[in-house]
């Protein structure tokens, strides 16, 4: 055999090695079939109206714009919005084919020189043409770098639009050429503008055509023009590319492939791989590094070969296709092994890493060897156990091989040995979840249906629900750090297991959020982390259950599995993709500094051929030794390089669509929002080429809120009763809870208020209530003051009318009490003649009536329960009945049959009687009437008293003998607030009319 010396295995190490860099891309992967593309397809099923995308534009805000036969389709990456001839009234054909932005951003695109149209703002604006050939179709459309835009016409020529007018661009002999295929502004020895037609390659020169000769074109049928970042030209034609250094062509043979094919466009990716689109052959991408040309098809993924259009956006490559829609490919961050790799059987079940970078996988028909240790994967199927469900593999301390099963039990492979425990031997069941290997050798089998199996050498220990296990579906069997057996159960929870016996269970009922744990992690000190379907994160530390659930910031409650990578970040494989959290984040969270987790999802846009990840054992997911991370999914194993999980270029923009306020639709963001807001949704999108399914929507709304709090999948907001006030809403777009890469989204807004939610009408109430308490304290003021002026009045009116009183009772009582006083004397002088004792006691006797008379006048005049109107005229009209009735005067009276209950007070009522009895006093005195009537009526708050007799009468102006009396009656009355009139002549008897006001004069 000849040995090699040392240094030729390390030269050709380092050739390898060098090759092996120097073929590494970073958005295509040569080495691999599909060149490591992630690929979504974007067809009528998503919502474009047509499979025919003939041209693609990114514009200045964000959106994706496609040319189709079927009118313009603006997108964001969720959402397709179509502008046809049944939505713009200047639209005469759905037909569009070409697109181009202009210097300030405006969207140039039409089929005819009649129907070319801009996009400036939110308006379309059809473009007048001054030619003639308004029918003219449109096959290529530029905007240079001055903002003038050139149109390639099909059979009529190249023309400028400039300064709003319409030129058509002809050779310096005057002619024009017929069909322009394409044109390119590009900086030669200064900026110039190509044409490409089909007579060949020109330059505009001073807006003349003029015939740009390079040799060795393959065809004058120019469709295609390019100048690359090393200022190489690239040439497509009908029958070829042709690569110019200058105006030299170069390296003619490495595009020999391409001979005879209609070459559509070139572009050039982030590794500075040109990509060359053609007619019916899909796509060619020609790697610099390597020289060689890459074909991209059907075969790789392709919708369709008939390529129409491509653009480089962000870290994609957009793709229209003829018929198969639009492609969007994406260098993959996550590597997957199935069964275009050799794994045949992708359904995995478990990971084992045997060997650095060498991995048994087990799946549900048998065990694969794969290998990760460069870029070049290997996979055969081992011979063994064929067509069992492998669910563990595990090596012993004698490097036995453990492979526990669905439906076989547990097979242990020694060399050519091969011994099986299952249902009949030890094992009772033959499901096989978990095997763990002590430091004894002895094997723990974690079963599905029988709890845990301890086989040593001499024996065999069941530990199960009888002896006190919690479960007898064991997810997994791990040793602490402390030396306790940890087993998980799928419905019992944890149980910790010491000397072999249950000595405690963490379940829902001391802490943790689900009894089923799928899977387990422990810390050096002896924090422990578990998983959990339904039950999220739960993290066990000093005796203290902490749980982590979706509404806390995780993608999903339904966890398989925990892997910690190197830079202390947790994996968590679930079934709809993969999420990765920080374990800084986390502890943040819990100690009340973060109120939010960031957690980051992987799914199918990042390269898994299915989001629906394998659980049922621990073993589902393994960190392997190279620091890589290896997922088992229903379509073979994903591998993640943590460290390519920074590489992530695009930034999700949101962008507000309309609002609704109280139904009311409004497509303008209003800065100014009318008062009695009930009801206000603000409707809006994201623009990303990311699955929509992962975009994950932040918001708040100041001031109400602080920070990002609320996060949605969903494209509306809906705020209720919002008061009046200035508002800021914020929106945030990210892969899940990724919020720290977003772009922010601002709409400042203010609800004015109502009138009375304004702060003058609050100041104006305040006022208002100032001056309101301000009178009513005056009020209250003058009313006391009222108060203490009427009692002072009402102290006065008494003091007065005892006065009156008094003066009554001295007047009246005091001279009859005299004249009683007088005439007992003179009796008692002359008691012994009898005839004048009994004239005198006979005056006594009179004199002693017209006391208790005047007596009772003064009681009824004093007493307060007589201060009514009625009272009045009933006293009044006893008065004279029983005065007249001592004489042999007729009399008669008549009152109103109903009187109101007047109140008066006491010195008018006083004041009313003495005028009447003065009056009854001297019809019966010296009238010598036979006959008196008195009428008393009430009419219009007024009081009238008339009293006539039928006497002798008198001389009004001859009224000596009782001119005191009439005086008396005049005064009275006037005060009393009325007057008398009298009528009377000789032998005709006598009227008197008396009349008084009853207002003011009421006791009130």
């Amino acid at each position: 055999m000849k040995i090699f010396p040392p240094l030729f295995f390390l030269f050709l190490f380092l050739v390898l090695s060098v090759g092996i860099v120097s073929g590494q891309d970073n958005f295509v992967d040569f080495n691999k079939k599909d060149y490591g593309f992630i690929y979504r397809i974007i067809g009528e099923e998503e919502g474009l109206p047509s499979a025919s995308i003939k041209d693609v534009v990114y514009d200045n805000e964000g959106f994706f714009w496609f040319a189709t036969n079927k009118g313009l389709i603006k997108y964001d990456g969720l959402q397709t919005q179509v502008f046809d001839k049944e939505t713009i009234a200047e639209f005469s054909s759905n037909s569009i084919n070409n697109l181009e932005l202009d210097k300030y951003g405006n969207l140039w695109f039409g089929n005819t020189l009649d129907q070319l149209f801009v996009r400036k703002g939110d308006e379309f604006k059809r473009i007048k043409s001054n030619v003639n050939n308004n029918a003219a179709v449109i096959i290529s459309l530029l905007a240079d770098s001055d903002g003038n835009i050139w149109i390639g016409t099909l059979k009529h020529g190249l023309y400028k639009y400039a300064n709003e007018k319409m030129q058509l661009i002809k050779t310096s002999t005057g002619q024009s050429t017929q069909n322009i295929l394409s044109i390119k502004e590009l900086t030669l020895e200064e900026k110039t503008i190509l044409v490409g037609t089909s007579r060949g390659l020109f330059k505009v020169v001073n807006d003349k055509l003029e015939a740009y000769i390079i040799p060795s074109l393959p065809s004058e049928w120019i469709k295609s023009i390019y100048m690359d970042d090393s200022n190489s030209l690239w040439i497509g034609t009908n029958k070829g590319v042709a690569l110019y250094d200058g105006d030299k062509r170069i390296k003619e043979d490495l595009f020999a492939d391409l001979r005879n094919v209609l070459i559509f466009s070139f572009d050039e990716d982030s590794d500075n791989n040109i990509w060359i689109t053609t007619y019916n052959r899909g796509i060619f991408i020609f790697s610099k590094k390597r020289q060689k040309l890459f074909p991209l098809n059907e075969k790789n993924g392709l919708s369709d070969n008939q390529i129409l259009s491509l653009k480089f956006i962000n870290d994609a490559a957009l793709i229209g296709t003829r018929s198969g829609g639009l492609n969007i490919l994406r260098p993959a961050i996550l590597e997957c092994m199935s069964s275009k790799d050799g794994l045949a059987d992708e359904y995995v079940n478990s990971i084992y890493e045997d060997s650095p970078n060498y991995f048994l996988v087990g799946t549900i028909n048998g065990i694969y060897n794969i290998s990760i240790a460069n870029s070049l994967n290997h996979v055969h199927k081992l011979p063994m156990l064929v067509n069992d469900h492998i669910y563990f593999i595990v090596r012993d301390k004698k490097s036995k091989l453990l492979i526990g099963t669905r439906t076989s039990g547990l097979h242990v492979f020694s060399g050519k040995e091969h011994s099986v425990f299952n249902a009949e031997n030890k094992l009772r069941v033959n499901f096989v979840r978990s095997i763990y290997v002590d430091d004894e050798n002895n094997y723990w089998i974690g079963t599905n249906g029988a709890g845990v199996c301890i086989i040593d050498n001499a024996s065999t220990t069941y530990i199960d629900t009888k002896s006190g296990l919690s479960n007898d579906l064991v997810s997994f069997i791990h040793e602490a750090v402390n030396g306790d057996i940890l087993v998980g159960t799928s419905g019992g929870g944890l149980n910790v297991i010491r000397n072999k016996k249950v000595i405690k269970v963490f379940n829902t009922s001391n802490g943790l959020s689900s009894n089923i744990i799928s899977s387990i992690y422990e810390e050096s000190d002896g924090t422990i982390w578990l998983t959990a379907l339904e039950g999220g994160i739960i993290r066990i530390k000093n005796s203290r259950v902490d749980n982590l659930k979706l509404e806390d910031g995780l993608h999903s409650n339904i966890i398989f599995n925990i892997i910690p990578d190197s830079s202390g970040n947790f994996w968590f494989p679930t079934q709809n993709g993969i999420f990765t959290l920080s374990k800084k984040n986390i502890e943040l969270f819990l100690n009340g500094k973060n109120k939010f987790l960031n957690s980051l999802v992987y799914g199918v846009s990042d390269g898994m051929l299915t989001e629906n990840c394998v659980g049922a054992t621990k073993q589902s997911s393994v960190l392997s030794s190279s620091g890589k991370i290896l997922v088992s999914t229903l379509k073979g194993v994903v591998v993640i390089d943590p460290a390519k999980k920074s590489n992530r270029k695009e930034k999700i923009k949101v962008y507000l669509k309309d609002i609704v306020v109280n139904d009311l639709l409004h497509h303008n963001m209003l800065e100014e929002i009318g008062p009695g807001v009930n009801r206000l949704e603000i409707n809006y999108s994201a623009k990303t080429l990311i699955e929509p399914k992962f975009v994950y929507f932040y918001y708040k709304l100041y001031p109400i809120d602080k920070n990002f709090n609320h996060r949605t999948l969903s494209e509306q907001i809906v705020f209720t009763h919002l008061p009046p006030g200035d508002y800021t809403f914020e929106l945030i777009a990210t892969k899940s809870t990724e919020k720290y890469t977003a772009d922010t989204l601002k709409y400042s807004f203010t609800i004015t208020p109502y009138f009375h939610e304004t702060n003058l009408f609050r100041i104006l109430v305040v006022l208002f209530l100032l001056l309101f308490f301000t009178a009513v304290i005056i009020i209250l003021v003058r009313r006391s003051y009222t108060k203490k002026i009427k009692k002072l009045e009402a102290t006065h009116e008494l003091e007065k009318e005892r006065m009156r009183i008094s003066k009554d009772m001295h007047d009246e009582l005091g001279a009859i009490v005299t004249k009683i006083s007088l005439l007992s004397e003179v009796s008692k002088q002359n008691t012994n003649n009898s005839d004048l004792l009994n004239k005198y006691l006979t005056e006594i006797s009179e004199t002693g009536t017209e006391l208790a008379s005047a007596m009772d006048e003064i009681v009824w005049a004093v007493n307060p329960k007589n201060d009514r109107l009625d009272k009045l005229i009933f006293y009044i009209v006893q008065f004279c009945e029983n005065i007249i009735s001592l004489t042999d005067i007729n009399f008669s009276v008549t009152v109103p049959d109903e009187i109101e209950e007047v109140p008066l007070n006491a010195e008018f009522r006083h004041g009313v009687f003495l005028i009447v009895k003065e009056a009854m006093n001297n019809i019966i005195k010296h009238s010598k009437a036979q006959n008196v009537v008195l009428r008393i009526f009430v009419i219009e708050e007024h009081l009238q008293i008339q009293i006539s007799d039928d006497g002798i009468g008198f001389k009004i102006n001859s009224v000596s003998q009782f001119s005191n009396g009439l005086k008396n009656m005049q005064h009275r009355a006037k005060q009393c607030g009325g007057k008398i009139d009298y009528a009377s002549t000789p032998n005709t008897g006598t009227r008197v009319e008396i009349e008084l006001a009853l207002s003011g004069n009421t006791n009130v």
